[in-house]
């Protein structure tokens, strides 16, 4: 085919088309992590990210790119997760930003959109690694850019740029020692090359259809919810709201005029707005009266109504909470570790962590529960911050503060040193920061594969210990490791408190093991939590 130019609808085969191509490769993708640890979920949350994006457009019938990929890119925004997640859906963001206004573009045009794309890519890192996804967008747009007399048609610019990407991507060991010593390319550019090529594929017709879009549905039992039920918990309510012209001034209309609504009539109430949409979350005995109110600024883009009597899985209903001028959000691995948290006082946290990074839109409900004016959040993983940060940025209503807590072990100290009595934003944050940054991390997982990291030959299914984010030693008994790490690692003299959090796969013999070792050795404090927590056998904090 020859395509000289892309309209909305020829962009969304395309987008959808990448999606597919992106699931139809993810467990390779996951399985290109630098680090031999079982939390490979690159693909995932990379997945998840253009899955937003690809169900807001499912029924679009628009012909405008600019309109057409301006919903893709607000979508994404708010179902990013994970660094390489929150990448490609600022890469969507920029490129709707470079087709504002187009019903159609041709290749000329198109390499101006993916330049917006990779510059707003690159502003959401705060310092941008080379040898990433980072770079095989770059350095592909860059490509295709100097071959721009070449690109007559839009198979042109993808052929192209399809080229540099894959060898862009080939080249990421050289540019990032570590993808070298691992024996792997950059995970989340070869995401983001499955995309692509999907998008070659579909300008080729080769559409793919054995891919099924994940739409999320609530498994219900019709047996719940008789004729002598009573409506115990009401209806959870969710919608996209279009604002129109003619019927409210969009560019003044404040989201608080919803919210102020909702409270009269509800509760778990998650609203904001974006551009002219507005996207509400709400639990409420009365739907028809959201349906009509809030159909007095717009019309609904998609409604979605569910008893909750009768949802297989327990739902939490939350009323509003009173309102706080500090207050805290944060990211557990386990219900029991969250649990601790809340003990420590923690106001929200969202279960998620390895394997399953939350979505930005994850930490806006969290951020709307609370009703603070200043919100702290622990992150506790380095691939969920730029999610934490995207919700930020995305958040009028409060000031909220993201940590760089990499570890549950960091966020646990933290929590048990805080204190609002100052009234002071500063000098509390001044105490957060100082407990992250004295407590010594020690985790223990398994290795998925062999590989040699930090020249340690690691063999598969040897257990590693992790601490402060760095991988020290190996062994094939957890307990031997453990010991082995506070035999050599001289920092565990300096430290006083002991936090023990254990994980589904350690025994009672190997607790005890253990604990008789670090009594017997060490003068602790010793604090024991059973987290259940998966792929870490033992978490520990040393402060």
């Amino acid at each position: 085919m020859n395509t000289k130019l892309l309209n909305g609808q020829a962009f969304k085969t395309l987008v959808t088309n990448g999606y597919l191509s992106l699931s139809k490769d993810i467990e390779r993708i996951n399985s290109l992590n630098v680090f031999p640890v079982p939390d490979g979920d690159t693909g995932t949350n990379m997945k998840l990210t253009i899955e937003g994006g690809v169900k807001a457009i499912s029924n679009d019938e628009d012909d405008s790119i600019g309109d057409v990929s301006k919903k893709i890119a607000k979508a994404m925004t708010m179902s990013a997760r994970g660094n390489s997640g929150v990448i490609l859906s600022q890469f969507f963001k920029g490129l709707s930003n470079g087709l504002i206004g187009k019903d159609s573009v041709d290749a000329k045009e198109l390499i101006y959109a993916f330049e917006c794309g990779v510059k707003q890519s690159y502003q959401v890192v705060q310092k941008p690694t080379e040898g990433t996804i980072l770079t095989v967008m770059r350095e592909a747009t860059q490509k295709v850019k100097d071959s721009c007399d070449e690109c007559e048609y839009i198979e042109d610019f993808f052929k192209i740029f399809i080229k540099e990407a894959k060898e862009s991507l080939n080249r990421t060991p050289d540019l990032l020692p570590i993808l070298k010593q691992a024996g792997v390319i950059d995970s989340g550019g070869a995401g983001y090359n499955c995309i692509i090529e999907g998008m070659v594929d579909a300008l080729d017709g080769n559409i793919l259809k054995n891919v099924q879009i994940n739409n999320t549905k609530s498994n219900v039992s019709v047996n719940t919810f008789n004729a002598d039920s009573v409506l115990e918990f009401g209806y959870c309510t969710e919608f996209i709201l279009q604002l129109l012209n003619s019927k409210v001034d969009i560019a003044n209309f404040d989201i608080q005029e919803i919210i102020s609504f909702l409270e009269t009539v509800g509760n778990s109430i998650v609203a904001f707005k974006d551009d002219d949409i507005v996207k509400v979350h709400v639990h409420t005995f009365t739907p028809g009266k959201v349906i009509d109110y809030c159909q007095k600024f717009g019309e609904y883009v998609t409604f979605k109504m569910e008893n909750m009597s009768v949802q297989h899985s327990s739902i939490e209903v939350n009323e509003k909470k009173e309102h706080k001028k500090f207050a805290t959000v944060a990211v557990s691995l386990s219900e029991n570790i969250a649990n601790t948290f809340k003990e420590l006082g923690c106001d929200e946290v969202i279960l998620g962590g390895q394997t399953m990074n939350p979505s930005s839109e994850d930490f806006i409900k969290a951020f709307k529960k609370i009703d603070a004016e200043n919100i702290f959040v622990f992150p506790n993983n380095k691939n969920i911050y730029l999610a934490a940060m995207q919700a930020k940025e995305n958040y009028e209503n409060a000031n909220v503060i993201v940590l760089k807590t990499t570890s549950i072990a960091q966020c646990l100290s933290a929590l048990s040193m805080m204190d609002f009595s100052s009234d002071d934003l500063e000098k509390i944050l001044l105490v957060f920061n100082e407990s992250i940054n004295n407590v010594l991390s020690i985790s223990i997982t398994y290795a998925i594969r062999d590989c040699n990291v930090n020249g340690l030959n690691i063999h598969q299914n040897d257990y590693m210990a992790i601490v402060n984010g760095k991988i020290v030693s190996s062994n094939k008994d957890k307990v031997e490791l453990l010991k082995t790490i506070f035999n050599e690692i001289d920092e565990v003299n300096e430290k006083e408190v002991m936090t023990i959090i254990y994980g589904n796969d350690i025994n009672d013999e190997e607790k005890s093991k253990f604990l008789e070792f670090i009594s017997s050795t060490f003068d602790y404090e010793i604090n024991e939590i059973d987290g259940n927590q998966d792929i870490y056998s033992v978490i520990i904090a040393l402060e």
